[in-house]
């Protein structure tokens, strides 16, 4: 999509690479169709324009494979929960933070008391799960907090485990990368 081309009047979208017989409708839309009938890793570019100004390519990199799993439509909150929970909680938990993590920590990432009823349970659950929504910017998704922060160096100069954004769609350095992107483009269903 290209709807965040704030002052654009005119789009081209054009394949750098099509490893099979996809093809675009609407290419000079902000957001054409993209459809494929052959599995592989096809790049699109899009030029935005106003007038004469015409702003520099910008590729996307699509990855067509209907044996992945788990499958985007099925990836679920719960799903996002597990990797969260198991290697964000160093930093992001209701533990005794240390006092340089303290006030930084945006969002406690394991099971916790969130409505203050005595409980863990659904309730507190969902309350993660609106707090997780938060961290998504469904408008410019690549912006969203909850992608950039692990594929970043925000932790301690590096990555967190299978965020590596800068590599090709599907490789493992990025699986974890990937099923939060298809999680969010699916809808960030619960």
């Amino acid at each position: 999509s290209a709807v965040n081309s704030q002052f654009a009047s005119s789009y081209t979208w054009s394949f750098v690479m099509n490893s099979g017989s996809a093809t675009l409708t609407n290419p000079t839309l902000a957001t054409p169709t993209f459809n494929a009938t052959v599995n592989g890793i096809y790049v699109l570019q899009l030029v935005a324009g106003n007038g004469t100004t015409l702003s520099a390519p910008k590729q996307l990199t699509i990855v067509v494979d209907p044996t992945l799993t788990p499958l985007p439509s099925t990836i679920r909150f719960a799903d996002i929960k597990n990797i969260l929970t198991v290697g964000c909680t160093g930093c992001h938990s209701n533990g005794t933070p240390s006092l340089a993590t303290a006030a930084i920590t945006p969002i406690v990432y394991n099971d916790v008391d969130r409505n203050g009823d005595g409980t863990v349970d659904a309730t507190d659950d969902l309350w993660f799960y609106t707090e997780l929504r938060g961290r998504i910017n469904f408008t410019d998704i690549a912006a969203s907090p909850l992608l950039r922060k692990p594929s970043g160096s925000h932790h301690g100069g590096g990555l967190q485990t299978n965020f590596d954004a800068t590599l090709t769609p599907g490789s493992a350095g990025r699986a974890n990368y990937d099923l939060f992107l298809n999680w969010i483009l699916n809808g960030a269903p619960q």
